[in-house]
C-alpha cells in the first residue's frame, strides 16, 4: 500500500527470502529441532551472563570498579583489567 495515497501496489517483493531468515533465526531453518537448540543455547547464554555478573561484581560497590582499568597493574593484571572492563 502507498503511504500517500493509499492504492494498492500489488504483491511485496522477497517474502520468501524474509520467511527463511525468520526460519533461520527462530529455528536454524531445522523445524522442532533447531527450535529446541535455539531454545537450549538461549538458555545456556542467560546463565553465562548470571555467572559472569556474579564472578565480576566488585567487593567495593562503585561503578568506578566496573567501568575503570586499574592502569598501575602490571603484566598479566593489567591485561586482565583491560579485559574484564572491554567485557562489561
Amino acid at each position: 500500500m502507498d503511504a500517500y495515497d493509499a492504492t494498492i501496489l500489488g504483491a511485496a517483493r522477497g517474502t520468501g527470502f524474509f520467511a527463511t531468515v525468520e526460519q533461520l533465526h527462530r529455528t536454524l531453518a531445522a523445524g522442532p529441532v533447531g527450535k529446541q537448540i535455539v531454545g537450549a543455547s538461549t538458555a545456556l547464554l542467560i546463565l553465562m551472563v548470571a555467572t559472569g555478573v556474579y564472578l565480576r561484581w566488585p567487593r567495593r560497590h562503585s561503578a568506578a570498579s566496573w567501568l575503570k582499568p586499574n592502569l598501575q597493574a602490571k603484566a598479566r593484571g593489567f591485561w586482565w583489567q583491560l579485559h574484564a572492563v572491554a567485557g562489561t
